[in-house]
């Protein structure tokens, strides 16, 4: 027992080092240490990698559901295509009308019937605000650019633009930017006679009555320019693309071929429209006696719906 206090005396005050000491500074000692610290090494290591791979597989599964939500398209519907051919072919500058503003009395989509599916909106010369449009598409109107797709044509005046002249061969409705005012307010589609296009200056200018030939034009069913080719000359003073659709949208042809007298003669269906500037062209025609138009024949009678080939006013001038 002696020895055994003294030894713990000795052990306590340092000059006698325990078994484990002695392992862990002994050449063995440090070996199997640095053994314990490989492993421990090792096992953070293929946690830290699980964890990676962990991450890596979060952000992966993730990234395709990011990417949706960031695609996700809005629910307002986008405004028509903004117009492309308002010019309107008049002698004189015409005034543009200041855009439609908001509707008073517009609501909230969701309160709005939805009795418009039969409707095909196009405007010319009127812009309506992106409220209206939301309104009515709620109601499940539709727009479009194309004249013989509408079924209702929005203008504050008789205009002679490719959009209002192409679309009286469809014979739509006619009516005043009111119409859409009344529409959003009253959260339906409303009935359009107290809204008509009324214009009785530009009427006493063309010689002509709106509904008269809008009634014309339900008769006929594009089939005013039936059979008729219609050659062109290059310096005509209107766009040839105008004047194409105009033609065609009437059930004509159009040529843009310079016409002679063998393309002519023994057809009485092909007819020129030309110029002053194009005399070289049309002034052997008008010698056999063919008839020399200008494009007032074709502008003017598509607006009234009824052509007149003997009206002197759409002869061009020297032809007679």
């Amino acid at each position: 027992m002696p020895d055994l206090v003294n030894f713990q005396k000795e052990l306590k005050a340092g000059h006698v080092k325990s078994g484990h000491d002695e392992e862990r500074i002994s050449p063995r000692g440090k070996g199997k240490e640095k053994e314990r610290a490989r492993k421990r090494a090792s096992l953070e290591g293929e946690d830290g990698e699980e964890d990676g791979r962990e991450v890596k597989k979060q952000k992966t599964e993730a990234g395709p559901v990011a990417a949706k939500a960031r695609g996700r398209k809005s629910d307002v519907p986008p405004p028509p295509p903004e117009d492309e051919d308002e010019v309107e072919v008049v002698e004189e500058p015409k005034k543009r009308g200041r855009p439609v503003g908001k509707a008073k009395g517009a609501t909230q989509p969701s309160e709005l019937q939805t009795d418009g599916k039969d409707v095909v909106i196009m405007t010319t010369q009127v812009t309506l605000s992106d409220d209206q449009i939301r309104a009515l598409t709620k109601m499940g109107v539709k727009f479009t650019t194309k004249p013989l797709e509408c079924t209702h044509l929005v203008a504050r005046a008789i205009v002679r633009t490719e959009k209002f002249l192409v679309a009286m061969a469809v014979a739509p409705h006619i009516v005043t930017d009111k119409w859409v005012e009344a529409c959003v307010s009253k959260k339906k589609i409303m009935p359009e006679k107290d809204y008509i296009l009324k214009d009785p200056d530009n009427e006493k200018r063309y010689h002509y009555k709106l509904a008269d030939a809008l009634s014309r034009a339900h008769k006929k069913g594009r089939k005013l320019f039936e059979g008729k080719t219609f050659y062109v000359t290059p310096k005509v003073p209107v766009d040839a693309k105008l004047l194409k659709a105009v033609i065609t949208a009437g059930g004509g042809q159009f040529s843009s071929q310079n016409p002679t007298v063998r393309i002519l003669k023994g057809h009485s269906s092909r007819f020129v429209v030309s110029t002053p500037a194009d005399v070289s062209i049309w002034r052997p025609l008008a010698e056999q006696g063919f008839p020399v138009y200008s494009q007032e024949l074709v502008l003017t009678s598509v607006l009234r719906q009824e052509v007149d080939w003997d009206d002197k006013a759409y002869f061009v001038p020297g032809s007679l």
